[in-house]
């Protein structure tokens, strides 16, 4: 059974990836792939930024809620530009001194959209290049990470490479052992810790005591993240980068759907997130000539009716 089962899944896949690559290839005939309406049947629009005008800093934020470095990347609102239609995110070199060698733009959706389960599309040009610029776009957990649903990272030797990634924090190889901490937290506060996040969260707030944060570190290493996704290779060196292409994702409590240009193209139904997340796109860099850019034609969130 497990083998025959493993066939299908294969079969599958492989289906899936040969009716993409036929897309793919037809798109090609066209300079720009269409928009898609702002209607999608069977969902409300919840959220739309069609980039029209310039970005509106009191709603996007251009770092993380930490901080704005990562990965040896500053994160600057400086790196972020417009045209008529699209928002452009630029890594650049950096010379100021005592900062990353690296500039890039980013736009972060935690200062006001927090959201648990929808529909998250974007219409991007991506660089050409490949990881060297790490273009994404992705889902954050809005208390702690994991959560985290990559719609797409460009991870490849070129951008004709993308991955797809559900990230989760396993709690069940060391149930035993969570649970024993779980105890001891009600011994010592009168919390009875029933969810993981949840626990942290309530360890979290104030007062800050050594005592909460030992029970926090010794939660984190006893539930390790873990993650699972697929990546797939298009026809052609720097494909992506050549047109705009649509990506997109459907989260529900039940499944997570990717989809490039309105054709799914992975699915998941297990391990799948409950809390509440933001958007994130940005443009990082690894190696590579600069400065390079990313284009973003629009964002937009619906929620099943």
């Amino acid at each position: 059974m497990t083998t025959n089962m493993t066939f299908i899944t294969w079969l599958y896949n492989g289906f899936l990836y040969l009716k993409f690559c036929i897309f793919a290839y037809l798109f090609r005939c066209f300079d720009r792939v269409s928009k898609n309406d702002l209607e999608k049947k069977g969902y409300d629009l919840v959220f739309e930024d069609e980039f029209g005008s310039p970005v509106d800093w009191n709603k996007w934020r251009s770092h993380q809620t930490w901080g704005n470095v990562q990965n040896n990347v500053i994160y600057k609102e400086s790196q972020v530009s417009q045209n008529d239609s699209d928002v452009i995110l630029t890594t650049d070199v950096n010379n100021i001194s005592g900062e990353p060698p690296a500039k890039s733009g980013g736009l972060y959706s935690w200062n006001f959209l927090n959201i648990r389960y929808g529909y998250f599309e974007t219409r991007e040009k991506v660089s050409p290049g490949g990881f060297s610029y790490w273009n994404a776009f992705w889902l954050s957990g809005t208390d702690a990470w994991p959560p985290e649903i990559d719609v797409f990272e460009l991870m490849g030797d070129d951008s004709s490479y993308i991955t797809m990634t559900l990230h989760w924090r396993d709690v069940t190889k060391n149930k035993e052992q969570i649970q024993e901490v779980y105890n001891q937290i009600y011994q010592s506060y009168g919390y009875v810790a029933t969810d993981f996040d949840d626990t942290i969260k309530y360890l979290q707030q104030p007062e800050w005591t050594q005592q909460k944060q030992d029970y926090i570190d010794t939660l984190q290493n006893l539930a390790q993240p873990a993650q699972q996704g697929k990546r797939l290779k298009f026809p052609g060196r720097d494909f992506l980068s050549n047109d705009y292409h649509t990506y997109a994702c459907e989260w529900t409590d039940k499944k997570v759907v990717w989809y490039i240009d309105n054709v799914k193209v992975y699915k998941l139904d297990k391990h799948i997130p409950d809390k509440k997340m933001f958007l994130i796109i940005n443009n990082g860099y690894t190696e590579g000539e600069l400065p390079m850019s990313l284009n973003c034609d629009y964002v937009r969130v619906y929620r099943e009716k």
